[in-house]
């Protein structure tokens, strides 16, 4: 797809499947490929999900779940504190958006969404369900920042719906829940406030907004499991939002939504708070560990966020654009995200990076150092880099 056809699908990567395969012995190529094309955690479930599944997988899977998932929602209210006729569960963060952005938007209606972000909702809200949507541009020289001039900048052509990735994919940017409150107290009631919390919990669980949604009457927060929970694979996550609105999308879910397996492993996690805010808190060492070895050796820049993936940029004119990057990378069985895809705003050369474990970072590291040498000629670093062309933020 090229950077003219951004509205004709939705890309989200995963280019890593094809070197896994797909036949019934892929699984045993895992080791073969380092998948940082996409957000999955780096360490693995919880010991307690471990567990519950391995002692009951034949019953797991034989079986059919609770119909509407009554056990997962409870567990979830109470590891939240939230009240349970507030909580809608689906088959991971897709699921709930492709089943409540119908009910919130139509053609007659409008949206506003960051650029750049998480590409899914521009696509829903356009191309599915036939909405206007305003983009918001975030500045690349002051690193893509999200606060009160963007938020209301949001507001100004009075949307119905605003969408806001908290933290930001791909840029890792991350608004304070005292900047989203005191925002929020000027919306509208006729807007509603979609808040996609995927990434919360790598910065602070105790961030969210979840508790605000179920007291409002327009402010839904997503939240899916898959990514700092590392269940991507078992699809669970959970909307909050006023109870009126729960109860018409609980209408519309259909029995089942979200498999057995999935409802376990989701309640033995929400379980284990003390486990994943260890792997949390590693996380944001091993990114800045990653950080540095991309600046220092791979003279990459990454622009400065949250989360357990980073935004990088091979700054000049001389730069290789993040499609070569990836396509080079390809061959050491390294995938990559190509984050310009998803975005007008994003240069060429903007790679996202997922956040792996220490060695695995090392080896990112190494085959981004070693394509770099490769390319590199009798110029000066300064000349063959061109880092002097980018903005001051890029200047280090």
């Amino acid at each position: 797809m090229t950077r003219t056809s951004l509205s004709q699908a939705c890309f989200h990567g995963g280019e890593s499947w094809n070197a896994i395969g797909n036949g019934s012995d892929a699984l045993d190529n895992f080791d073969r490929v380092i998948n940082a094309d996409v957000l999955d955690a780096w360490f693995p479930p919880s010991p307690k999900v471990i567990q519950s599944l391995s002692e009951h997988l034949c019953r797991l899977i034989s079986t059919s779940p609770p119909t509407h998932s009554h056990g997962l929602i409870q567990e979830i209210a109470a590891a939240r504190d939230i009240r349970s006729e507030s909580i809608v569960v689906g088959a991971g963060s897709s699921d709930l958006i492709h089943r409540l952005l119908p009910i919130l938007c139509g053609q007659s209606s409008s949206a506003a969404v960051l650029d750049p972000t998480y590409p899914e909702y521009a696509h829903v809200l356009r191309n599915i369900l036939g909405c206007r949507v305003f983009c918001i541009p975030l500045s690349l020289e002051l690193g893509f920042p999200v606060g009160e001039t963007e938020l209301s900048a949001a507001l100004a052509q009075r949307p119905n719906l605003v969408v806001i990735v908290n933290p930001n994919n791909p840029t890792g940017t991350y608004v304070p829940s005292d900047v989203l409150c005191d925002w929020l107290v000027g919306v509208p009631s006729d807007t509603t406030v979609w808040i996609d919390e995927t990434y919360i919990d790598y910065v602070s669980p105790d961030d969210s907004m979840e508790r605000f949604a179920a007291s409002s009457s327009n402010v839904i927060v997503c939240k899916s499991l898959s990514k700092c929970f590392s269940l991507s694979g078992a699809r669970v996550a959970y909307a909050v939002c006023a109870p009126a609105l729960a109860e018409r999308v609980r209408r519309l879910t259909p029995p089942w939504a979200v498999s057995l397996p999935a409802q376990v492993a989701a309640v033995a996690s929400l379980q284990d708070p003390e486990y994943f805010r260890a792997r949390w808190s590693e996380t944001a060492e091993l990114r800045a560990g990653l950080v540095r070895g991309l600046e220092e050796r791979a003279h990459l820049k990454v622009v400065g966020g949250a989360g357990n993936f980073v935004l990088a940029l091979a700054g000049g004119a001389h730069a290789p654009t993040a499609a070569s990057i990836c396509e080079q990378a390809r061959k050491d069985n390294l995938f990559l995200r190509d984050a310009s895809r998803t975005s007008h705003i994003l240069p060429p050369q903007a790679l996202r990076i997922a956040v792996k474990d220490e060695s695995t970072n090392r080896r990112i590291v190494e085959i981004l150092a070693s394509m770099r040498s490769e390319h590199e000629d009798d110029r000066t670093l300064e000349q063959a880099t061109g880092w002097q062309a980018l903005p001051e933020l890029f200047l280090g």
